[in-house]
């Protein structure tokens, strides 16, 4: 695992969190909107509750992403790295700190010299395949 592609995993995460909590936030703030103007809470048919449902289950799915993604690649996990991805190419629109953060995320990822993230081989494994080969098998 390249630096560049643990820095961007662990960026991600914490904005993912941020993220979240801005979600929580939004989810009070246009409650308190939709009851004050409007009279009704969020679970009423108006266009300003059907309008902040669909910005909470957006910015909420994108932080669910970013710290699902950030928190597996850290561990190893394979698909981090397409969910890193798939939430970095969204992200070139919000400009300024968006777009650098998916930018510096793209380049960590798709640089020529960074392997792909690969798990160690056991130790067990390679001790079988060594005598396999001294036994003259000749197996992948």
């Amino acid at each position: 695992m390249d630096v560049h592609q643990r820095i961007a995993a662990v960026i991600y995460a914490f904005m993912g969190g941020l993220g979240l909590f801005g979600t929580l936030v939004l989810i009070l703030f246009s409650h308190l909107y939709s009851h004050l103007y409007f009279g009704m809470g969020l679970l009423s048919l108006s266009p300003i509750a059907v309008l902040s449902w669909g910005l909470i289950a957006l910015t909420g799915s994108w932080s669910l992403c970013a710290i699902v993604g950030g928190l597996g690649f850290v561990r190893g996990w394979q698909r981090g790295r397409g969910l890193l991805v798939g939430v970095a190419i969204p992200g070139l629109v919000f400009v300024p700190i968006g777009t650098a953060l998916s930018v510096y995320t793209l380049w960590a990822f798709w640089r020529q010299d960074a392997l792909p993230m690969q798990r160690p081989e056991p130790e067990w494994r390679r001790i079988a395949r060594r005598r396999r080969h001294q036994q003259g098998v000749l197996t992948p």
